[in-house]
């Protein structure tokens, strides 16, 4: 290794030291390449081979074609700006004018004709006393009431507002009997106390202190939820929770609540499952805390529903609510306040 680079202490003037031959090539620093043959590639020499290299042939033919398409490209640049624009023809010009001005005089009749028939035939509506259509410009449009609008105070800002019980139209009820499992007594008792705020008495395993009122619940206990109202039984919760709340105010079947209702259809299937053991209490409080970022209520009111009720009614009352409840969601705490202050 060490006489690889060795040289002798006096060296001529003509002297052209060569070094032995390594795993690579590196070009010399004494003699500048003088044609493409001499170049390196990637640090390997050529110009004292007799051949090329196989990198040099290689780079050599990209550089020729390189040189071939700049050639072709100015060539096709030069063709485009010499050809002549295409000119749109004269002679058909005013034939084609006067197409078009047969044609709308055509549109126009058929707009005109089709005008005088629906004259005509809104003429022989009214005559025989018909309604207008929907689309007709007397129909009534359909009006969506202001969720975010306090029906007391008139006040849109309801940040600041104490809470208040949604009060929609009430429904007659008369007597019903409403059987219900043990899961569901949690919910019952925050409705039957709610109940009693609006007329409504509540008595059997689960009362109030009304007795005697037009609308009245009988609930007693079983294997089953089952409502009798008259001839016909419901055993659906869904069901059931909407008959109720529409008869304490708390749920509307109207159209202009249509908004109200659609969120509270949404929370009375999440509820159902966290009762039937489907939906465990964390996934729906981790929702109820994401929707209560952007809403007051469970239903997007700032007034509290029936779906609120019963969510607070499961959480006030299971077994792991006295622990839970220290450590709820930030926008489930507030929410649960609120409620718990009515």
């Amino acid at each position: 290794m060490a006489n690889m680079y060795a040289l002798p202490a006096y060296v001529p003037e003509d002297a052209d030291p060569q070094p032995e031959q390594i795993l690579y090539k590196l070009a010399s620093y004494h003699q500048k390449p003088t044609d493409l043959g001499s170049t390196s590639v990637n640090g390997i020499s050529a110009h004292n081979s007799g051949d090329l290299a196989p990198e040099v042939e290689l780079e050599q033919k990209q550089l020729q074609l390189i040189d071939a398409l700049k050639k072709l490209s100015s060539r096709l640049d030069s063709l485009l700006k010499s050809a002549p624009s295409p000119a749109a023809p004269a002679k058909n010009a005013a034939p084609k004018t006067e197409e078009k001005g047969q044609q709308k005089s055509n549109k126009e009749e058929k707009k005109d004709a089709r005008k005088a028939a629906k004259a005509e035939a809104v003429g022989k509506g009214q005559q025989n006393g018909a309604a207008p259509q929907s689309g007709s410009s007397n129909a009534k449009p359909w009006i969506i009431a202001d969720e975010r609008k306090s029906g007391e105070s008139g006040q849109s800002l309801t940040a600041n507002m104490p809470p208040v019980l949604a009060d929609f139209k009430a429904e007659a009820l008369g007597s019903v009997e409403l059987r219900v499992t043990k899961a569901d007594l949690p919910w019952l008792k925050s409705i039957a106390a709610m109940a009693e705020k609006r007329g409504v008495a509540v008595s059997g395993d689960v009362s109030n202190k009304l007795t005697n009122t037009p609308n009245s619940i009988k609930a007693t206990t079983g294997n089953e939820v089952v409502l009798k109202m008259n001839d016909t039984q419901l055993t659906c919760r869904l069901a059931i929770w909407k008959i109720l709340g529409s008869a304490l105010g708390l749920y509307s079947f109207e159209t202009p609540n249509a908004i109200h209702a659609t969120h509270q259809n949404e929370w009375f299937r999440k509820i159902d499952g966290l009762i039937t053991g489907k939906a465990s209490l964390d996934s729906v409080l981790r929702c109820a805390s994401q929707f209560l970022s952007s809403f007051d209520s469970l239903s997007s009111h700032f007034s509290v529903s029936m779906a609120d009720l019963l969510l607070h009614g499961l959480i006030s009352s299971s077994p792991a609510a006295a622990a839970a409840a220290a450590h709820l969601p930030n926008n489930v705490e507030l929410w649960y306040n609120r409620i718990k202050s009515l």
